[in-house]
């Protein structure tokens, strides 16, 4: 596998296609946060436990109903939540299964909402999605100090496994700019491919999880990914930089056929929120998955906040990356980071 980024974090997934790919072991458990403290989610809003900006959570989901949690926010920051599903191995998931985050406030007026799905790789590998309460001078809602609820949601397809999903989120708070008005992505920008990034590839295992990702920086990057296991790798962005990245999964010598989606290239912002991703097809042949261009991070003015601006990125921060296949692809990996 080939893996070539700038400036975010990506997660790599290999799908699974049957209880024989784990012949050779269970892939490694998602890693937790380490002092992730644990919460129960209620199926009401009026017993909804606090999430405190800041800090990294454990719950579980189950497989019908709903969840809330509370954020007790004040007027002038903004916050962000971001839940990660982890179905366990064996359970079965389709293209369209899923979890969906919105963010309400006690009118129950929504503030933002997100879902994430598992895609053409039908794996259950773990997802993300987030939401978030912005404070705007442009926005009417969702503005004032108070309570607001985070409502988690599981989306699918009839005939899907119906054990609980273990979660994990994560509350962030933003403070408020020095000075007030719209924020917005650069509306020019480069959105041609970056040229490719060469030379020998150096071996960089992946994380387990957001928390343990990987550190990398451009170049071209090296590892082994098992089918149904995640990768994480975290990518320091700076000013104006785009994200930009290309998996490559190597050829095979053996074996026939085609999986769809067995691998998957998902890219987070730094507080975890999805922003794109990108699937390969398998044969036994070499193939590729490349993200998009997308906005560069803004350059720093004291209106501008980069986590605000929808784009890739953020300056002194990272981004995450995953990738998963379905069936075990050829004996290793690369990758470039730009």
């Amino acid at each position: 596998m080939r893996l070539g980024a700038a400036a975010a974090a990506l997660c790599l997934a290999a799908a699974v296609p049957g209880p024989s790919a784990f012949a050779a072991g269970e892939p490694e458990p998602y890693a937790f946060t380490d002092g992730a403290r644990s919460v129960t989610g209620a199926p009401s809003s009026t017993d909804a436990a606090r999430l405190e900006p800041g800090h990294t959570y454990r719950s579980s989901l189950p497989g019908s109903g709903k969840l809330y949690y509370r954020l007790d926010l004040d007027a002038t920051s903004t916050a962000y939540v971001s839940v990660t599903a982890v179905p366990g191995p064996g359970t079965t998931v389709a293209a369209t299964d899923g979890l969906r985050i919105s963010v309400q406030d006690a009118r129950g007026t929504s503030c933002s909402s997100q879902a994430a799905h598992f895609g053409p790789s039908r794996s259950p590998h773990p997802i993300a999605a987030w939401g978030a309460r912005e404070v705007s001078s442009s926005r009417s809602l969702c503005q004032g100090a108070g309570a607001y609820y985070v409502l988690v949601e599981r989306v699918g397809a009839r005939g899907s496994s119906s054990d609980a999903w273990p979660l994990e989120l994560a509350a962030v708070s933003e403070p408020p700019l020095k000075r007030t008005g719209a924020t917005s992505a650069p509306e020019s920008w480069n959105s041609a491919s970056p040229e490719p990034v060469t030379g020998q590839a150096a071996e960089r295992a992946g994380g387990a999880g957001f928390a343990a990702a990987s550190t990398v920086g451009q170049g071209v990057w090296r590892t082994r990914i098992r089918p149904g296991q995640t990768l994480f790798y975290q990518v320091p962005v700076d000013w104006g930089q785009q994200p930009s990245a290309t998996v490559e999964l190597g050829s095979s010598s053996g074996g026939s056929g085609y999986v769809s989606g067995a691998l998957t290239l998902s890219l987070y912002n730094p507080v975890r929120g999805y922003v794109e991703e990108a699937y390969a097809g398998y044969t036994g042949r070499q193939t590729s998955a490349t993200l998009a261009p997308c906005r560069p991070s803004p350059t720093p003015t004291a209106t501008a906040s980069p986590t605000r601006s929808r784009g890739c990125g953020s300056p002194a921060s990272t981004t995450w990356s995953c990738t998963s296949p379905r069936r075990p692809p050829a004996p290793s990996a690369r990758g470039p980071t730009d």
